[in-house]
Protein backbone atom coordinates (compact mmCIF):
# COMPACT_ATOMS: atom_id res chain seq x y z
CA UNK A 1 0.00 0.00 0.00
CA UNK A 2 0.69 3.86 -0.38
CA UNK A 3 2.22 5.10 2.65
CA UNK A 4 -0.19 8.05 4.75
CA UNK A 5 1.24 11.44 4.20
CA UNK A 6 0.76 14.46 6.79
CA UNK A 7 1.45 17.76 6.72
CA UNK A 8 2.11 20.27 9.52
CA UNK A 9 2.48 24.07 8.96
CA UNK A 10 3.45 27.01 11.55
CA UNK A 11 3.36 24.31 14.42
CA UNK A 12 4.44 24.52 18.10
CA UNK A 13 4.68 20.94 19.76
CA UNK A 14 6.11 21.38 23.11
CA UNK A 15 6.79 20.75 26.21
CA UNK A 16 5.91 17.13 25.60
CA UNK A 17 6.76 14.14 27.40
CA UNK A 18 6.86 10.42 26.23
CA UNK A 19 8.13 8.29 29.60
CA UNK A 20 8.26 4.79 28.00
CA UNK A 21 8.71 4.93 24.46
CA UNK A 22 9.83 6.98 21.83
CA UNK A 23 9.28 10.44 20.30
CA UNK A 24 8.64 13.17 22.86
CA UNK A 25 7.35 15.55 20.59
CA UNK A 26 6.09 13.39 18.07
CA UNK A 27 6.47 9.78 16.97
CA UNK A 28 5.76 8.76 13.19
CA UNK A 29 6.05 5.16 11.85
CA UNK A 30 5.02 3.93 8.46
CA UNK A 31 4.31 7.52 7.26
CA UNK A 32 5.65 10.78 5.46
CA UNK A 33 5.48 13.74 7.42
CA UNK A 34 5.96 17.18 6.28
CA UNK A 35 6.99 20.31 8.64
CA UNK A 36 6.88 23.79 7.82
CA UNK A 37 7.53 26.26 9.62
CA UNK A 38 7.84 24.47 13.17
CA UNK A 39 9.15 24.79 16.38
CA UNK A 40 9.81 21.73 18.13
CA UNK A 41 11.28 22.33 22.11
CA UNK A 42 11.37 21.20 25.20
CA UNK A 43 10.25 17.75 24.85
CA UNK A 44 11.41 14.49 26.38
CA UNK A 45 11.21 10.97 25.57
CA UNK A 46 12.55 8.04 27.62
CA UNK A 47 13.80 6.19 24.86
CA UNK A 48 14.93 7.46 21.31
CA UNK A 49 13.94 10.92 19.73
CA UNK A 50 13.03 13.98 22.46
CA UNK A 51 11.64 16.01 19.82
CA UNK A 52 10.95 13.94 17.05
CA UNK A 53 10.88 9.64 16.44
CA UNK A 54 10.56 8.47 12.66
CA UNK A 55 10.69 4.80 11.68
CA UNK A 56 9.85 4.01 8.57
CA UNK A 57 9.05 6.88 7.01
CA UNK A 58 10.48 9.89 4.47
CA UNK A 59 9.91 13.10 6.89
CA UNK A 60 10.51 16.92 5.43
CA UNK A 61 11.07 19.87 7.37
CA UNK A 62 11.43 23.20 6.03
CA UNK A 63 12.48 26.31 7.90
CA UNK A 64 11.95 24.43 11.32
CA UNK A 65 13.35 24.61 14.99
CA UNK A 66 14.48 21.72 17.07
CA UNK A 67 15.57 23.14 20.39
CA UNK A 68 15.89 22.05 23.83
CA UNK A 69 14.35 18.83 23.94
CA UNK A 70 15.87 15.64 25.74
CA UNK A 71 16.16 11.41 24.74
CA UNK A 72 17.80 9.33 27.66
CA UNK A 73 18.89 7.25 24.65
CA UNK A 74 19.71 8.66 21.14
CA UNK A 75 18.57 11.53 18.72
CA UNK A 76 17.64 14.40 21.66
CA UNK A 77 16.47 16.58 18.72
CA UNK A 78 15.11 14.30 16.03
CA UNK A 79 16.00 10.44 15.55
CA UNK A 80 15.72 8.35 12.37
CA UNK A 81 15.19 4.58 12.40
CA UNK A 82 15.09 3.06 8.60
CA UNK A 83 13.96 6.20 7.12
CA UNK A 84 14.89 8.88 4.90
CA UNK A 85 14.94 13.05 6.36
CA UNK A 86 15.31 16.04 4.14
CA UNK A 87 15.75 19.20 6.22
CA UNK A 88 15.84 22.54 4.83
CA UNK A 89 16.50 26.16 6.31
CA UNK A 90 16.18 24.71 9.97
CA UNK A 91 18.34 24.89 12.65
CA UNK A 92 18.92 22.26 15.41
CA UNK A 93 20.57 23.41 18.76
CA UNK A 94 20.46 22.40 22.54
CA UNK A 95 19.50 19.58 22.15
CA UNK A 96 20.88 16.37 24.63
CA UNK A 97 20.85 12.87 24.34
CA UNK A 98 23.58 9.92 25.42
CA UNK A 99 24.16 9.43 21.99
CA UNK A 100 23.20 11.73 18.77
CA UNK A 101 22.01 14.71 20.79
CA UNK A 102 20.96 16.64 17.44
CA UNK A 103 20.00 14.07 14.89
CA UNK A 104 20.55 10.17 15.54
CA UNK A 105 20.26 8.31 11.92
CA UNK A 106 20.27 4.38 12.13
CA UNK A 107 19.67 2.73 8.83
CA UNK A 108 18.68 5.63 7.50
CA UNK A 109 19.47 9.12 5.45
CA UNK A 110 19.52 12.69 5.65
CA UNK A 111 20.01 15.60 3.65
CA UNK A 112 20.80 18.85 5.26
CA UNK A 113 20.73 22.21 3.27
CA UNK A 114 21.01 25.32 4.93
CA UNK A 115 21.07 24.23 8.04
CA UNK A 116 22.51 24.80 11.23
CA UNK A 117 23.10 22.19 14.08
CA UNK A 118 25.14 23.58 16.87
CA UNK A 119 25.50 23.32 21.05
CA UNK A 120 23.83 20.23 21.19
CA UNK A 121 25.57 18.22 23.89
CA UNK A 122 25.82 14.04 23.57
CA UNK A 123 26.95 12.29 26.84
CA UNK A 124 28.73 9.64 24.65
CA UNK A 125 29.04 10.62 21.00
CA UNK A 126 27.59 12.55 18.72
CA UNK A 127 26.89 15.92 19.58
CA UNK A 128 25.60 17.25 16.30
CA UNK A 129 25.11 14.01 14.39
CA UNK A 130 25.55 10.28 14.57
CA UNK A 131 25.36 8.49 11.70
CA UNK A 132 25.60 4.26 12.24
CA UNK A 133 27.69 2.59 9.84
CA UNK A 134 24.53 1.71 7.63
CA UNK A 135 23.40 5.23 7.11
CA UNK A 136 24.26 8.32 5.00
CA UNK A 137 24.37 11.96 5.53
CA UNK A 138 24.61 14.75 2.98
CA UNK A 139 25.67 18.45 3.83
CA UNK A 140 25.21 21.07 1.62
CA UNK A 141 25.58 24.63 2.69
CA UNK A 142 25.14 23.66 6.54
CA UNK A 143 27.29 24.71 9.36
CA UNK A 144 27.78 22.23 12.28
CA UNK A 145 29.52 24.01 15.39
CA UNK A 146 29.84 23.89 19.07
CA UNK A 147 28.55 20.77 19.85
CA UNK A 148 29.81 18.59 22.58
CA UNK A 149 31.75 16.30 22.41
CA UNK A 150 32.27 16.30 18.46
CA UNK A 151 30.12 17.57 15.32
CA UNK A 152 29.97 14.78 13.75
CA UNK A 153 30.57 10.68 14.22
CA UNK A 154 30.43 8.66 10.76
CA UNK A 155 30.92 9.61 7.55
CA UNK A 156 29.37 12.29 5.36
CA UNK A 157 29.15 13.77 2.19
CA UNK A 158 29.75 17.37 0.59
CA UNK A 159 26.61 17.90 -1.46
CA UNK A 160 27.60 21.07 -3.07
CA UNK A 161 27.59 21.71 -7.02
CA UNK A 162 31.26 20.89 -8.42
CA UNK A 163 32.70 19.31 -5.24
CA UNK A 164 32.26 22.32 -3.13
CA UNK A 165 28.87 22.45 -0.88
CA UNK A 166 29.95 25.19 1.59
CA UNK A 167 29.73 23.77 4.70
CA UNK A 168 31.22 24.44 8.09
CA UNK A 169 31.70 21.40 10.37
CA UNK A 170 33.91 22.19 13.36
CA UNK A 171 33.49 21.81 17.24
CA UNK A 172 34.87 25.17 17.74
CA UNK A 173 31.89 27.57 18.88
CA UNK A 174 33.38 30.61 16.74
CA UNK A 175 34.48 28.68 13.83
CA UNK A 176 31.53 29.25 11.71
CA UNK A 177 31.10 32.52 12.17
CA UNK A 178 32.61 35.11 9.75
CA UNK A 179 32.67 37.95 12.09
CA UNK A 180 33.44 36.41 15.85
CA UNK A 181 33.71 39.52 17.61
CA UNK A 182 30.81 41.40 16.27
CA UNK A 183 28.85 41.12 19.33
CA UNK A 184 26.04 43.29 18.60
CA UNK A 185 25.69 42.38 14.50
CA UNK A 186 26.26 45.41 13.01
CA UNK A 187 29.14 44.29 11.06
CA UNK A 188 32.16 45.88 12.88
CA UNK A 189 33.78 45.24 15.55
CA UNK A 190 34.12 48.01 17.55
CA UNK A 191 33.65 49.81 21.28
CA UNK A 192 29.66 48.71 21.31
CA UNK A 193 30.92 45.12 21.54
CA UNK A 194 33.93 45.66 24.26
CA UNK A 195 31.43 47.24 26.09
CA UNK A 196 28.95 44.68 26.02
CA UNK A 197 31.73 42.01 26.76
CA UNK A 198 33.12 43.86 29.94
CA UNK A 199 29.61 44.57 30.55
CA UNK A 200 28.61 40.74 31.12
CA UNK A 201 32.43 40.65 32.76
CA UNK A 202 32.00 36.92 34.85
CA UNK A 203 28.88 35.87 33.92
CA UNK A 204 27.27 33.27 31.62
CA UNK A 205 25.67 35.65 29.52
CA UNK A 206 25.19 33.93 25.99
CA UNK A 207 25.44 36.51 23.61
CA UNK A 208 28.98 37.78 25.17
CA UNK A 209 30.28 34.45 26.01
CA UNK A 210 31.82 33.81 22.33
CA UNK A 211 33.91 30.85 22.77
CA UNK A 212 31.11 28.83 24.60
CA UNK A 213 33.21 28.11 27.95
CA UNK A 214 30.43 28.83 29.97
CA UNK A 215 31.95 32.16 30.89
CA UNK A 216 32.48 35.65 29.60
CA UNK A 217 36.44 36.35 30.59
CA UNK A 218 39.69 37.22 28.76
CA UNK A 219 39.01 34.50 26.24
CA UNK A 220 36.03 36.52 25.18
CA UNK A 221 37.65 39.84 24.76
CA UNK A 222 40.88 38.26 22.52
CA UNK A 223 38.18 37.47 19.86
CA UNK A 224 36.81 41.22 20.29
CA UNK A 225 40.46 43.05 19.68
CA UNK A 226 41.88 40.35 17.32
CA UNK A 227 38.26 40.84 14.63
CA UNK A 228 38.74 44.72 15.49
CA UNK A 229 37.23 46.69 12.38
CA UNK A 230 35.20 46.29 9.64
CA UNK A 231 34.08 42.32 9.20
CA UNK A 232 35.26 40.80 5.67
Amino acid sequence: GTAASLLLQGCTIADNVSASGHGGGVAIIDASPRYEDCIVSGNVAAGRGGGLFHQNANPELLRCEIADNQATDVGGGMSNLTSGAQLESCTVSTNTAFRGAGIHQENSSVLLTDCEVSSNDAGDAGGGLYIDGSSSATLVGSDLWCNTPEAIVGSWNDGGTDGGGDNCVNEDCTACESCPGDVDGDGEVGGADLATILGWWGTDDDSADLNGDGEVNGADLSFVLGYWGLCP
